[in-house]
């Protein structure tokens, strides 16, 4: 497929602005970015790569690339990528209003599949007989996002949830369908809570007041579908955060407890050491000492 420059971003470098749909061939972004760490995106991204090869670092865990494979990231995930020279491919990175996830018409199904799929924090290998329809919707999209019809908007919204969705169904082996049903439902609010409220709710308690349940009820529920407690995804976002701040941040170990809502650091140390089996200082020595050969 032709490299398209009419993706180039059409605003100015310094701008504040954050675009609802931004689409880069993989030479484009390396042009743009080299082999950069972005730590504060607040957009989802596709990054499929079409051919050649490549490594990408995500959250302290250090992978590569192959053709034909995809990686879904989430907002605000600090990310590292470095292509190969002859690597070819394409960038897709939008907003979640412009998704609109949350939208009635859109398939409850659809979107605990997609909250299964921006968690996976690894490449997806497409298969074969996909491959070909997936182009085509890319090359649609492409086409649509330079004309000057109507609805120019609606179409691209509705190409990309048929990306992503035909992005789902590589995995669909691997991950148990979801039925939908209340469960699902519940466990999307509560997952939607817990990364917006995890440094001021701790509690399982804290999150099943506000969706109306027993915080019994709400970890049977969670483990249920996640196969994981709702506490235990509580803690594990706390400490996804301060092995993020850890890594990326030159807070100290304090100021990273206060950020996080201990008041006392020595709680704050138990707490990481209970969860992580490592002390959070060795932790940040050995991490800053991988991420600089990275």
């Amino acid at each position: 497929m032709k490299t398209f420059e009419l993706f180039k971003t059409r605003i100015p470098a310094n701008s504040d602005v954050v675009l609802p749909l931004e689409m880069q061939t993989i030479q484009q972004w390396k042009e743009e970015n080299g082999d950069m760490l972005h730590s504060n995106d607040s957009r989802f991204k596709i990054i499929w790569i079409t051919n050649g090869s490549g490594e990408y670092f995500i959250d302290m865990h250090n992978n590569v690339f192959q053709s034909d494979q995809v990686l879904c990231m989430k907002p605000r995930q600090p990310y590292k990528l470095i292509f190969t020279e002859d690597t070819s491919g394409y960038i897709i990175s939008f907003t979640d209003n412009f998704l609109n996830v949350g939208e009635l018409e859109f398939d409850l199904t659809c979107q605990v599949n997609l909250f299964q799929l921006f968690s996976k924090s690894c490449g997806i290998t497409i298969k074969e007989d996909m491959i070909d329809d997936m182009k085509e919707i890319v090359t649609r999209m492409i086409r649509e996002f330079d004309n000057i019809y109507l609805f120019k908007t609606e179409i691209l919204k509705r190409y990309l949830k048929i990306l992503l969705i035909y992005i789902t169904r590589q995995f669909n082996e691997s991950f148990t369908a979801v039925a939908q049903t209340r469960n699902n439902e519940l466990v999307q609010k509560f997952m939607n809570q817990l990364d917006t409220n995890f440094k001021l709710k701790k509690m399982v308690s804290d999150y099943a007041g506000t969706l109306c349940v027993t915080p019994n009820y709400l970890n049977e529920i969670v483990k249920k579908i996640t196969g994981y407690s709702a506490g235990y995804h509580i803690r594990q976002r706390i400490v996804l955060e301060a092995k993020r701040m850890a890594l990326y941040s030159d807070n100290s170990m304090k100021e990273i407890a206060y950020e996080l809502g201990f008041l006392d650091c020595a709680h704050f140390s138990k707490f990481f050491k209970s969860i992580t089996g490592s002390n959070f200082t060795e932790f940040k020595k050995e991490k800053l000492t991988v991420a600089v050969h990275i």
